[in-house]
């Protein structure tokens, strides 16, 4: 207690503390003033960002709108990604009750130490929830183009049959 009495009445510790202050000021300046700009540009880098995937979008909806061929392989892409993903999900449960059966089975083996094979199933199994829900958020994708397609394609079709339904002005 004496020593910190005695570092507070030195001239040497108040003299380190406002350096370390002036210090840190400068410091907070300059990294300000470096982050700044970039805060500026952010929200434009988004809607630029957000511009793009919405016109290629509207491109992908137009394609398939005018293609069956391509609307049928875009549904069967979607069914095939969902078999993916439901087969990636029972790949990692499987890995998952395998792991902690035999984890709780092991009569022999330390119950503290991780093996190898307990790192490497965990590793598994993070991999396969991660390429499982990327093929979901890819499936979801193309569903909500073919979906749309097939709106825009239903829209032409009502428009085209009013058309031909309406009866000419008589004379």
């Amino acid at each position: 207690m004496d020593q910190l009495l005695d570092n507070f009445g030195s001239f040497a510790w108040w003299a380190s503390v406002v350096m370390v202050g002036i210090a840190i000021n400068l410091a907070s300046n300059a990294i300000w003033h470096s982050i700044d700009p970039l805060i500026l540009t952010f929200p434009r880098w988004i809607s630029d960002r957000s511009e793009k995937r919405r016109k290629k979008f509207e491109a992908s909806v137009a394609l398939l709108s005018v293609n069956n061929r391509l609307q049928m392989l875009a549904l069967f892409r979607v069914v095939r990604l969902r078999a993916i993903q439901t087969g990636l999900l029972v790949i990692a449960v499987g890995t998952a009750s395998v792991t902690l059966a035999s984890r709780w089975t092991d009569v022999g083996r330390q119950p503290e130490r991780t093996s190898l094979i307990d790192l490497s199933a965990f590793v598994f199994i993070l991999v396969s929830m991660l390429l499982a829900s990327l093929a979901h958020l890819q499936a979801e994708r193309l569903q909500q183009i073919a979906e749309a397609a097939l709106d825009v394609k239903a829209d032409g079709d009502k428009r085209d049959s009013a058309i031909e339904t309406r009866e000419p002005p008589s004379s």
